[in-house]
């Protein structure tokens, strides 16, 4: 078993080298601390045949997996979703595999055309935005065949998604200027704000976003967004100088509006409370396609509908083994 030493902006040089190395199993990576007193931050590169299918601190298995999505998919962060893939997971055995549970999962409509191969495609590149160019470490590959019963797809090829990676590393570098930090915190301008010609519902949308006083990393948490989509967004509107960030989560939540004051008496129309759908209208992303190497827009509130149908509430146990009571919208 080979083990290799790299630098920092050495590591991918190092996956296109060696990387005929890396087949079906698990890229083990130790990363130094940014800091010298702290210890070695484990990554895990999952591979299948040669490409890329995974990123966590972990090799793949079926929890890393769905909490992983569930940060790319709004509607599997729901209580109810959550219920219902327990449900399946306990029906399928503990001895089930990753594709016959998301192939569960899917036919009860919790999974959409395309969602699971743009979550994982932006699970990498957000992991690589974090450790590929600025860390050293040393790493080393373990065969392990089981991972071509687990993989839940076949894959990404290396070099698009190193070029992904390359573009938003500089993208990263330009947005220093104005977003120093993902743990700042948003603080409006309204005064700025209300010298624009923009609706009441605009201004509620941007409350929206901001009243909580949280971080922007937070945010895009909380919105299941690309941290990247999420730092442009803002970026843009300190450009504007409709905010600036802080590291005060109290001045953004004291700062922010009263309703009544401000935002046309404080009515939510349409998606306006929704902040997922929110976020997608005031960046300009409401098409509810999703798209590789983007994050989507889904309701965070309602049941999916799928092929006319729409999940009734709590009564999908009862149709178990196909996991869903449906009824006609």
């Amino acid at each position: 078993m080979s083990r290799f030493v790299f630098g920092s902006e050495e590591l991918a040089p190092l996956l296109r080298q060696q990387g005929w190395r890396f087949t079906t199993g698990y890229l083990h990576i130790h990363l130094k601390g940014l800091d010298p007193s702290e210890g070695a931050e484990p990554w895990v590169l999952t591979y299948y045949h040669g490409r890329l299918l995974f990123s966590a601190d972990q090799p793949l298995n079926t929890q890393i997996l769905l909490k992983r999505l569930s940060r790319f998919i709004p509607r599997l962060n729901l209580e109810w979703p959550q219920r219902a893939i327990s449900v399946v997971q306990e029906r399928l055995m503990k001895d089930h595999s990753l594709p016959e549970l998301l192939e569960a999962i899917t036919q009860l409509g919790l999974l959409k055309p395309g969602e699971l191969e743009d979550a994982l495609w932006l699970n990498l590149l957000t992991d690589f935005d974090r450790y590929l160019f600025e860390r050293a470490g040393t790493c080393y590959f373990e065969v392990q065949e089981q991972v071509a019963q687990e993989a839940p797809i076949g894959g990404f090829e290396l070099e698009p998604l190193l070029q992904e990676a390359a573009r938003r590393h500089d993208r990263w570098a330009d947005l220093k200027v104005a977003i120093p930090t993902l743990l700042a915190v948003p603080v409006v301008n309204w005064e700025r704000v209300n010298r624009y010609r923009i609706t009441d519902e605009q201004r509620q949308k941007l409350h929206t976003l901001t009243k909580d006083g949280q971080s922007l990393e937070a945010i895009a948490k909380k919105l299941c967004r690309d941290r990247l989509e999420v730092a442009n967004l803002f970026a843009s509107w300190a450009k504007k100088r409709f905010g600036q960030p802080t590291n005060t989560p109290r001045a953004a939540a004291d700062q922010a509006p009263q309703p009544d004051n401000h935002l046309g008496g404080g009515r939510q129309r349409g998606d306006a409370g929704n902040p997922t759908a929110v976020f997608a209208q005031l960046s300009g992303d409401y098409n509810g396609q999703p798209r590789r190497g983007a994050s989507f827009v889904v309701s965070a509130s309602a049941p999916p509908v799928v092929d006319g149908y729409r999940h009734a509430g709590d009564r999908w146990s009862r149709a178990l083994p196909h996991c869903a009571q449906l009824r006609r919208v």
